[in-house]
């Protein structure tokens, strides 16, 4: 079959990439080109320094003139490499933009004229999903070089998920329940669900976010509000707050920020939780226990269509606490 990889500018892809991820339940909305066009040249400060040196490349896979696959790159000449767009930001998974009835001789063909373009390079694959086409023809052709534990709290009824908990988890949700109500203290329970939260709601998760980032490295106070400033206008942030599939939820004690948590619902019905954060001055109330409780409650009375709340990558314990079971993401380094 004739196959062949034609360079694209990225602001002519957004029928193409639209068309691609519309009802194809391997990708994620990280790989949605609104998303992706507002993270793919960004980078954590982690390694902010590191992503200078690569550039945006993008590439249709054209198959009897067929556009099959869009390939957004970040390439590093000097150093030979090629990463996904997004490697250097914070997402939960990466991916191509492809058809989901791409095969797997698709794949290869792709590699292949890649490689032609490319010859010598190493391309760095990095947080490919299990769930993915593409961790599916990559496993039948190479051996990964890292596995990494994501967790996921799979939904059916809630009374049948409660009831699953061992009994030290039922009892510490009725104690939290019960100690709001002995302490008089109102709780208020917030989730959206496709729909953007108010701008109070959004920055209040924001400001908790940095609080967390400053208790979790140990930096003075005074760092605050900078920190928050800089969360707020990171484009991980913007990308979340703008994506149609918002998924955003949060648990006040009397006006008081307790727990929150924010992502993205994927088409094949995973709610991923990108951010996570719980406020400590309220631990007696155990806020991040309350906060799933509440949202597992929600979601199977109202959203049938979220089959899992995943909390995506790390092995914290209170993740299989609640119920959670194991899935992975891949990383391949692969010689073109």
């Amino acid at each position: 079959m004739g196959y062949r990889i034609e360079a694209i500018e990225w602001n002519k892809c957004e029928q193409t990439a639209d068309s691609f991820y519309k009802d194809n339940k391997y990708l994620t909305p990280y790989s949605r080109y609104s998303f992706l066009s507002i993270i793919k040249n960004s980078a954590n400060i982690h390694r902010l320094k590191e992503s200078f040196r690569y550039k945006f490349r993008c590439y249709e896979l054209i198959k009897e003139n067929s556009v099959i696959m869009i390939i957004p790159l970040m390439v590093s000449e000097k150093a030979k490499l090629i990463r996904l767009a997004g490697d250097f930001s914070s997402v939960g998974h990466l991916d191509f933009l492809y058809d989901k009835d791409i095969s797997g001789n698709d794949f290869k063909e792709m590699l292949g004229l890649l490689g032609k373009i490319y010859p010598q390079y190493t391309l760095k694959l990095n947080r490919i999903s299990e769930f993915s086409l593409t961790f599916g023809f990559l496993r039948d052709m190479y051996e990964f070089t890292e596995k990494d534990i994501c967790v996921k709290i799979d939904l059916t009824d809630y009374d049948e998920w409660y009831s699953g908990l061992k009994k030290n988890c039922r009892q510490n949700i009725r104690t939290s329940y019960n100690r709001l109500n002995t302490d008089n203290r109102k709780m208020q329970f917030y989730c959206f669900v496709k729909q953007k939260p108010d701008k109070k709601l959004w920055n209040d998760n924001i400001k908790l976010f940095a609080k967390r980032i400053l208790e979790h490295t140990r930096l003075s106070g005074v760092f605050q509000i900078p920190m928050y400033l800089l969360k707020k206008s990171e484009t991980l942030t913007r990308a979340l707050y703008c994506d149609n599939d918002i998924f955003f939820s949060s648990v006040y004690i009397e006006n008081t920020l307790a727990a929150s948590c924010n992502g993205v619902i994927a088409n094949d019905g995973r709610a991923i939780i990108t951010r996570l954060s719980i406020n400590t001055a309220m631990a007696r109330y155990s806020p991040g226990g309350l906060l799933i409780n509440e949202v597992i409650k929600e979601c199977c009375a109202k959203y049938p269509f979220i089959k899992s709340i995943d909390l995506s990558r790390g092995d914290e314990p209170y993740k299989y606490t609640y119920g959670g079971t194991e899935h992975f993401n891949y990383s391949y380094e692969i010689k073109l």
